[in-house]
């Protein structure tokens, strides 16, 4: 499919007043500090040995591997709807540095998500719906944005497949891990607002994942990402890797 429809926003300008914006940036740095917390546990323990009685292997592209939980809980979501969507798990590595992951993560304009979705084949849309917090010369790669995404599917011209879309939180952020080790952590989190109603012909699907860049030697780079993909249908690893870096470069 074409990208005429990448430099439209469906929804137009969003409102957010400044309680909204306080609360997503705390929920933000919340979910983050958790995701840090659970990985520090991942790297701490046997090495970074993937448990095969709690994970199976579903996918391997290049050096990464994601996998899903064997026996998913039942979670409940903000709108107090239960499932059990199985938890994900993404290990692996890839070249460069963490500022090289985390410059091609950044993308906080349209132009930028442009530019991404020139090499991301699935990705057909989107668009910046708010900016909470954008790059500076001291933070370059500090950025918080709500966004919307459209996933092309085959077939999805005909009657018989719909594409999925997203609306989320997004942050990209330079942290350290407890031991003072600098790492970036890219976070998507599904949102919703009275403005960003279903779009027709789409399906909204929801995501939360939280990505983390380390690096292992000097042009080596750890990727780890966990999270929950509810791609209403959608094999949830199209979803995953448009997380990671270099892909499909």
């Amino acid at each position: 499919m074409g990208k005429d429809r990448f430099v439209v926003n469906p929804f137009g300008d969003l409102k957010l007043t400044e309680a909204d914006k306080q609360g997503l940036k705390d929920f933000a740095l919340n979910f983050i500090d958790q995701n840090l917390e659970k990985y520090e546990a991942f790297i701490g323990g046997d090495g970074t040995k993937v448990d095969q009685k709690k994970w199976k292997l579903i996918k391997t592209k290049d050096d990464a591997r994601v996998y899903l939980e064997r026996d998913p809980m039942i979670r409940t979501s903000a709108g107090g709807v239960k499932a059990d969507h199985p938890e994900f798990l993404m290990t692996g590595i890839t070249w460069g540095t963490v500022d090289d992951c985390m410059f091609g993560a950044v993308n906080p304009t349209l132009e930028s998500m442009r530019i991404k979705t020139s090499y991301v084949e699935d990705m057909s849309g989107g668009a910046v719906l708010a900016s909470l917090e954008e790059p500076t010369v001291e933070e370059p790669f500090n950025s918080m944005n709500v966004k919307w995404m459209e996933i092309d599917l085959p077939f999805a011209s005909t009657s018989l497949v719909k594409n999925r879309d997203y609306v989320f939180l997004e942050c990209t952020k330079i942290v350290r891990l407890s031991n003072g080790e600098r790492v970036g952590v890219l976070m998507f989190h599904s949102v919703d607002f009275p403005q960003t109603k279903k779009l027709p012909g789409r399906i909204r699907a929801n995501i939360t994942v939280c990505t983390i860049f380390r690096q292992i030697g000097p042009d080596t780079i750890s990727l780890y990402g966990s999270g929950i993909v509810d791609a209403q249908g959608l094999e949830q690893c199209n979803v995953i890797f448009i997380g990671s870096p270099n892909r499909d470069q």
